[in-house]
């Protein structure tokens, strides 16, 4: 009998500490995104809610009213230098992102109390920004919040999206002027004796569809440095680009004859390049 009781004892107890040790799990859960968007790098931090099923703008979410932008703990975005949001200057810091939806557009506040819960305690002397972007309807339900990146170069847009609707937002890093006022500063005044600068700052200019003329004097400043099969191709797109397909042909010559007189390329290297040279060639005599 002793020996019973006894084993019922263990397993009592040992049920008990077993639920307490259960975790269920989160309703909304945690989401963490680190990004490098050109020379910054950018944290979020928020609990992320589903619909299930319940009517969220103008339902759950009021219209009209200060919003968390997620669940629990207030939303946070993190800069490690200074940006601009919608033109509007941030500096570098840790903030408290909240929204304010309407039904045509959104406000978007960053409030420099990171630390706290939800909205509740929201001190409106502590914004620091506060800007404004249209409603946008989706074509599908989006089930659970979802704020995220996308990229115009080196810039950024925050995108807001739950249920039917999305708002989004410009984030401006500065690293294009940045990098253009190097290539002023440093390239055009031939300061710097890196060639791959050059052929970079070339590269830059011809991605971003700055000045092409600039961008061939960089090309011609890197190849006079030292010739690279890179320093050739971006020359090539840089005269396709202006319209002096005659003297993009006579690149790809150069290349090519580059490469064939290259020590350092393998038969295969050279067969490859070659090959992909003599394509760029043969797409611009069938245009």
């Amino acid at each position: 009998m002793i020996r019973t009781l006894s084993i019922l004892l263990l397993y009592f107890l040992s049920t008990s500490f077993s639920d307490a040790q259960f975790n269920f799990p989160n309703l909304s859960p945690h989401t963490h995104l680190k990004q490098q968007v050109g020379y910054t790098n950018i944290e979020l931090r928020y609990d992320r809610p589903a619909a299930r099923g319940r009517k969220i703008f103008g339902g759950l979410v009021p219209y009209d009213k200060i919003w968390r932008t997620g669940a629990a703990e207030a939303t946070t975005l993190s800069f490690d230098q200074a940006v601009e949001i919608e033109g509007k200057k941030v500096k570098g810091g840790t903030y408290a992102l909240f929204t304010i939806p309407h039904e045509d557009y959104w406000e978007l506040i960053l409030n420099s109390d990171a630390d706290q819960y939800g909205a509740y305690g929201h001190n409106p002397k502590l914004d620091i920004l506060r800007v404004t972007a249209s409603t946008q309807t989706l074509n599908d339900f989006q089930e659970s919040l979802t704020l995220s990146f996308d990229f115009i170069p080196n810039d950024a847009i925050l995108y807001i999206a739950w249920a039917k609707t999305k708002v989004a937002f410009k984030i401006s890093t500065g690293t294009n002027e940045e990098v253009s006022h190097f290539i002023k500063d440093s390239l055009l005044t031939e300061l710097s004796i890196d060639s791959d600068l050059y052929a970079n700052g070339a590269s830059f200019m011809l991605t971003h569809h700055q000045s092409l003329d600039t961008a061939l004097v960089l090309a011609n400043k890197s190849l006079a440095m030292n010739e690279t099969e890179y320093g050739h191709h971006t020359k090539m797109k840089i005269l396709r680009l202006l319209g002096r397909n005659d003297e993009a042909n006579k690149e790809i010559n150069a290349a090519l004859s580059f490469i064939r007189n290259h020590p350092h390329y393998s038969e295969n290297d050279k067969k490859i390049s070659t090959q992909e040279w003599v394509k760029e060639l043969e797409k611009e005599n069938t245009n």
